[in-house]
């Protein structure tokens, strides 16, 4: 009902918990208290996908009728949005020729492949701070790495301009067709959710903190080995040793400053 939906508000939350203070304040002698998020209520709605859910999505596509090169695609998608925290318009509009540092000439093969994000008629990014190289090779485990290696020489050698995309590969597959996907093996798998693709953005951003900061708590919430973390770390950090972990992570995300990130 309409009033079910107000008390999920956050405007209904903020009003119900400050008139409730005022009446402690008047009849109690209760302290002043500054609510600083009564104007501004801006509120993340963050959720963590585990490597477990992870993992049983990765089952779910294999075992699906799924034609194999559509099982390659989902693929691909899944590793680059849950590894690398990429919005799903930045994943949408990467070119074949965005991806650097992979080819193959006369027997001499380079496989270290790297996305360069920039804007393009399908991929408006959010500020400039957003163009940004995305070290694939050192975020995406092993296996990962070989499929998309695979998928981009199939791409391009259908001389196809988006790497998500079919036919001719002039325009690249809708935004619709990425999270109906992800909502698809969800549903099936999980009784109640409330995953979005943006999911994979707060989840890749959080598992990266730790494996950045060397928490502990890496070993326990992300499925990085101590040999994967180091490699990860070197190369988000390579261009922001003297600023730091914070700056290199927000560097990685497409944020201008660490307080969106911290956000």
């Amino acid at each position: 009902s309409h009033l079910d939906r107000l008390k999920d508000s956050q405007k209904f939350t903020y009003g119900r918990l400050k008139a409730f203070h005022d009446h402690q304040r008047m009849h109690f002698d209760a302290p002043y208290v500054y609510f600083p998020w009564g104007n501004n209520r801006q509120v993340v709605k963050a959720s963590m996908v585990s490597p477990r859910v992870y993992y049983a999505m990765k089952d779910y596509v294999q075992s699906s009728s799924l034609e194999i090169d559509q099982k390659q695609l989902c693929f691909v998608v899944l590793a680059l949005a849950y590894r690398t925290g990429m919005r799903i318009n930045e994943i949408i509009g990467i070119k074949v020729g965005d991806i650097a540092d992979i080819s193959s000439n006369n027997g001499y093969v380079i496989e270290h492949p790297k996305i360069t994000l920039k804007p393009n008629r399908y991929r408006r990014l959010k500020s400039s701070s957003a163009k940004r190289v995305i070290p694939i090779d050192s975020l995406l485990k092993a296996d990962e790495l070989k499929q998309f290696i695979a998928y981009y020489h199939q791409q391009h050698r259908l001389k196809r301009r988006y790497l998500f995309s079919q036919g001719s590969g002039n325009q690249p597959l809708p935004s619709v067709f990425f999270s109906n996907m992800m909502k698809i093996i969800w549903d099936r798998l999980l009784i109640t959710h409330d995953f979005t693709f943006h999911s994979f953005r707060h989840t890749a951003i959080s598992q990266l903190a730790l494996v950045l900061s060397g928490s502990p708590l890496t070993q326990l919430m992300t499925d990085y080995d101590t040999a994967h973390s180091d490699t990860i770390t070197k190369a988000v950090l390579a261009n922001n040793k003297e600023k730091g972990m914070w700056f290199g992570l927000a560097s990685l995300a497409g944020h201008l400053t660490p307080d969106t990130t911290f956000e």
